[in-house]
């Protein structure tokens, strides 16, 4: 989804009626990203000018400026990302639980209304190792410890593939399943950042400001909290990260006043809990962002201990940067008029995170604290109960099939089950195949009649991987061989499709644009309406792909364009009886003397003509 304006939505799940602590931004009146090392110090000043000029900011602190802070190289996957992003509003507004909520649903109804899915998912879900690998680098991690190099390291992995739908309604439902203190929602400048972060890196109010270190982690559903809170190995990865915050905060903070008034603390987030340890002082007067970030950042709970040599450890291990993950995100509050320094402020720790670009692909981070007493299958367990609420989420859309049952045989039946199986396996819904073919014989058995002429046999699974099959007859088409533009029928809003859009490469239940396209080509006594991408580029109908004809040779788009793969357009590509190649096909190119064809499993390969609003009588 797009967003006809930046918003920010920093979300606490603690706020209430009395004590609102969520906080919304919209209308920035001014952005800033900071790619280059070297701009980090006059950056990082300018912003500190503007909270001392009355503007309130909102910042993504990227893991990689820790490196940076750290004398050690970025990593070279994340040059082109940024180090820092900061918003600037002249406003926010504190919202209750209740008024997120709200504003959430009136977002939706919105989108709603513009015919978006608002059921947001992901799919093609990919780990970036394996469980072999992930063990061998616990290997080495206790071979470094061994050597004296460290004492715990904070090693990750990414997880990456596509999102579908509205991003609010993807929030919205991982919300749901993972309710956090710290959480964020930034649509902004193309790129979107989810974070369920439960854990708190730096809050400053008045002259007090506090760390909340989580480290330490078992399944609710196994263990109890005293069983964590007694953990050998949890209260020994614990401390560690404790001694290294309070070490971090007395560089900005008074003399003696570093505290820790709760240890070994244990909390529950969704199926996890999670130990915590609470560290405070008083802040230095005078302390700028500036001196804040490079005292403290990144959390050294994401690292581990000793701070550089450990970052050094992990840049060599993990494969890919961890970008907005493991950095920091949140608020910085204007400075009252006249006083230097900084305000209030909240950051969290970029954990549970999900960074999302212009293209739909997201990566999403997940790791667990080693040291030398970390069993590996143990670790590897923890992350993916980490990653459970997220990488598990249900589909929030079905997938079918639609079939040609001719004289009792159903033509193409494995093409049309492994295309359902793929769907389904990329978009996470259970399924068996056999117990699907075992059904669908028997539903064609116990239907007598259908053992005589040409039907059109439909097998659903819904989003939870519910079977439905039906049939209906299969209309003669030759008096309906007229096509039109999707966008003449219903619409450019509707008619035009983003090639981005992960859900076009599987027929799934979410198609109201298609069937209301075909269905309007019908009332204007046609079989189909062809769609465009964003950029002009000829895409596929309604209920079937498209082709052209030119100089003896049949075109058809590819699926980059933003396409099904349908099962006859294979056939056809694959069996060397036509002149057959995908090409881009520009709308612009496609007039009503174009030799236009269309093709599905149902129909075959067909011919067909062009109406446009031009040429109707």
């Amino acid at each position: 989804m797009t967003f006809d304006r930046n918003v920010i939505l920093l979300d606490d799940v603690s706020s209430s009626n009395r004590n609102p602590k969520s906080r919304l931004y919209e209308c920035n009146i001014g952005y800033m990203e900071v790619y280059e090392p070297e701009e980090i110090e006059k950056s990082l000043e300018l912003v500190q000018s503007r909270l001392e000029n009355g503007i309130h900011a909102v910042c993504c602190f990227s893991y990689n400026l820790g490196l940076v802070f750290q004398g050690l190289p970025p990593k070279a996957s994340l040059l082109n990302s940024p180090l820092i992003r900061a918003w600037f509003f002249k406003e926010y507004k504190k919202l209750s639980a209740t008024e997120v909520d709200e504003w959430i649903e009136s977002r939706l109804y919105v989108e709603r209304s513009q015919q978006v899915e608002t059921d947001g998912g992901i799919v093609d879900v990919n780990f970036e190792i394996d469980e072999k690998t992930f063990c061998e680098n616990i290997n080495s991690i206790h071979g470094e410890i061994r050597e004296g190099e460290t004492y715990q390291v904070n090693y990750t992995f990414n997880i990456t593939g596509k999102t579908y739908g509205s991003t609010i309604g993807l929030y919205k439902r991982l919300r749901q399943r993972q309710r956090c203190r710290y959480g964020a929602l930034i649509c902004c400048e193309g790129n979107r950042v989810l974070s369920f972060s439960p854990e708190l890196f730096l809050s400053k109010t008045g002259t007090n400001i506090k760390t909340k270190p989580m480290k330490g982690t078992m399944s609710s559903r196994e263990y109890s909290a005293q069983d964590l809170k007694s953990d050998k190995k949890n209260r020994a990865e614990n401390v560690m990260i404790v001694d290294l915050l309070r070490n971090d905060l007395s560089r900005i903070s008074k003399v003696g006043s570093v505290k820790t008034p709760q240890l070994f603390e244990v909390e529950t987030v969704g199926d996890i809990l999670q130990m915590t340890s609470s560290v405070t002082s008083e802040i230095s007067p005078y302390i700028t962002m500036t001196d804040l970030l490079r005292a403290t950042f990144p959390c050294g709970s994401i690292t581990g201990a000793p701070k550089k040599s450990t970052m050094g450890i992990i840049s060599e291990l993990e494969r890919s940067g961890r970008g907005i993950y493991c950095g920091s995100l949140g608020w910085f509050d204007a400075v009252t008029p006249g006083n230097k320094g900084l305000a209030d402020f909240t950051l969290n720790v970029a954990i549970r995170t999900l960074e999302i670009d212009s293209k739909n692909n997201f990566s999403f981070g997940v790791g667990s604290g080693v040291t030398i007493d970390s069993n590996s299958q143990t670790e590897w367990n923890e992350c993916l109960l980490k990653s459970n609420f997220f990488v598990k989420l249900p589909s929030a859309v079905g997938v079918f099939e639609s079939m040609l049952l001719k004289d009792n045989i159903v033509l193409r039946q494995d093409a049309h089950f492994n295309r359902l199986s793929r769907s389904a396996e990329n978009l996470g819904i259970p399924h068996n195949l056999d117990d699907i073919e075992f059904n669908l014989q028997e539903y064609i058995h116990n239907t007598k009649y259908l053992n005589i002429g040409h039907w059109k046999i439909r097998v659903a699974l819904s989003a939870n991987g519910k079977l439905n099959i039906k049939h209906s007859k299969l209309e003669d088409i030759l008096k309906s061989n007229v096509v039109f533009w999707a966008s003449d029928l219903i619409g450019r809003t509707s008619g035009v499709t983003n090639s981005n859009d992960p859900l076009l490469m599987h027929k799934t239940s979410s198609r109201a644009s298609y069937d209301l396209a075909y269905s309007e080509a019908e009332k204007n006594g046609g079989f189909d309406a062809i769609f465009v991408n964003e950029k002009n580029e000829v895409t596929e109908g309604g209920r079937s792909n498209f082709l052209i004809k030119k100089k003896g040779v049949m075109l058809t788009p590819p699926l980059e364009c933003g396409l099904l793969p349908g099962i006859m357009r294979g056939e056809l590509l694959n069996s060397g009886d036509y002149l057959i190649r995908e090409e881009v096909i520009r709308k612009k190119d496609v007039n009503a003397d174009t030799e236009i064809y269309l093709c599905n499993s149902l129909r075959g390969l067909f011919k067909v003509k062009l109406q446009t609003q031009n040429n109707q009588n």
